[in-house]
Parts: C-alpha cells; sequence; structure tokens
C-alpha cells in the first residue's frame, strides 16, 4: 500500500527526485610552479594571505640573472649608438657594414630581452586574485625550475562538476538552477546555475558531465562556503524508476 502512495505522489507531480555527489571548486584554482631555480631568498606572503593578481609572493636568489641583465643592458646601449652613428654616416659606409651594425644590434637587443625575463622569472607571482591555500616552499630551500610553488584559490566564484546518468539528464539545460546542500550546512539550501552540459557520454559509465556556477555568500566578513566541500546537487527527471512505478 505504501509502494502504491509513493508512485501514485510521484506520477502526480510528473518528477522523480534524487541527488548527485559533488565537489566544490573555485572558478579560478592554480597551481603556481617556479618558473627559474635556485634557492629562495624571500617569502611575501604566507598561507591564508588575500593576493592581487601580480603580487609577488616569494623571490629566488636573483644575483646572477641582476648581473647578467645590467651587463646586457650595457652591450644593448653600446650596440644601439654604434648602429645609429653608422646609420648616420650611411652616405660613406658601405651597406654591408649597415647591415652588419644593425643585426649585432637586433642581437644584443633580443639578448637584453632574454635576460629580462629570465629575471623577471625570479619573482613567483600569481596570476590571479584569490587567497593562499597552500605553500610548498620554506626559506633558503633550493628549487628547480617547474617545481610546486604555491596554490592560489579564488573563492568568489564556485563550480560544481557532477557526472549524470545520460537518462536522467534530458531536462538538464544550461541556465537552469538546481539546489544542493552539505553537511556542513545542514539546515541551509543553495542554488547553482548549469553553465556546461557535456555534448557526450561517457561510455565507461553512461554518464553526461555537467559544470554549474554560482556566487559565493559573504558571511560575517567570510565566504560561507569552501572549495574541496562535498555536496548534494538535488536533481528531478521526468523518467520514474521501474521499481517505484509498480506495486506489490
Amino acid at each position: 500500500m505504501k509502494t502504491i502512495l509513493l508512485s501514485a505522489l510521484l506520477l502526480a507531480t510528473s518528477a522523480w527526485a534524487y541527488k548527485v555527489t559533488g565537489v566544490l571548486a573555485g572558478k579560478q584554482e592554480v597551481l603556481i610552479k617556479s618558473k627559474s631555480q635556485g634557492e629562495i631568498t624571500q617569502i611575501e606572503k604566507k598561507e591564508g594571505t588575500k593576493v592581487l593578481a601580480g603580487d609577488t609572493l616569494a623571490t629566488i636568489d636573483d644575483e646572477q640573472e641582476q648581473i647578467e641583465w645590467k651587463q646586457a643592458a650595457e652591450e644593448l646601449k653600446s650596440a644601439k649608438g654604434d648602429y645609429l652613428k653608422t646609420k648616420a654616416l650611411k652616405k660613406y659606409v658601405s651597406q654591408e657594414e649597415l647591415i652588419k651594425k644593425r643585426d649585432i644590434y637586433l642581437k644584443k637587443k633580443s639578448i637584453y630581452e632574454l635576460k629580462g625575463y629570465n629575471l623577471k622569472n625570479t619573482k613567483i607571482t600569481s596570476p590571479i586574485a584569490g587567497v593562499i591555500s597552500k605553500k610548498f616552499i620554506k626559506m633558503g630551500e633550493t628549487v628547480s625550475n617547474g617545481a610546486k610553488t604555491f596554490e592560489v584559490i579564488n573563492s568568489e566564484n564556485l563550480i560544481i562538476e557532477i557526472d549524470v546518468l545520460a537518462e536522467k539528464s534530458k531536462n538538464l539545460k544550461i541556465g537552469r538552477f538546481l539546489s544542493f546542500s552539505s553537511d556542513l550546512h545542514p539546515k541551509k539550501s543553495f542554488k547553482a546555475k548549469i553553465t556546461f552540459v557535456a555534448p557526450t557520454i561517457d561510455k565507461a559509465s553512461g554518464t553526461t558531465r555537467l559544470k554549474l556556477e554560482l556566487k559565493n555568500n559573504v558571511v560575517h566578513g567570510r565566504y560561507e562556503l569552501k572549495p574541496g566541500t562535498l555536496v548534494n546537487v538535488h536533481l528531478k527527471t521526468d523518467r520514474l524508476p521501474a521499481s517505484s512505478a509498480s506495486s506489490k
């Protein structure tokens, strides 16, 4: 009798609710890797610190890079002056000599730009605004090119990616809002908007990937939701499972 009543209720609403587990993540999350190698001589930001895009987080020993950059600047200055003087006297010098001076100048300019790039890379900077969630380096530590240094997350905008069985995702269109809940906020329901529905179905699992986005609320000066939190996304479908539509 209970099964019959449940089935009748579901048929009356023409919807079957179920949930899918997902994980909150920052829409912008970046793992910052070293673009140079050497000893960490300064750490300017610690975990939990808010940063802006372009902020310097740490510095790698740049003594050698400073020397090479200054030397390249002097050589460029000299080569440029030599070329301009030769160009001003082009009536009295051969075209071959002028081209030679120009090529030397352009070569020195390329070397100067490369040395400047190497010097710039001794500064570990954040490409996004957010909060430092992890720090992987210590003062005095020697890092290699490509080593992990910091992780920065922007918690202002969050995303949830979920895999939904293909037959249950027919009505899940871009722009639709879905509710979700978390054990960290058991008495509250949140909403997120579908911004992506995969055009394909995973052959192994028979699921379709969906992406949802939401703006994180600020409560008492802090973001209400934290990236990494497990959430239950509540869905509805017009198709009923065979077990609930039958009576016993």
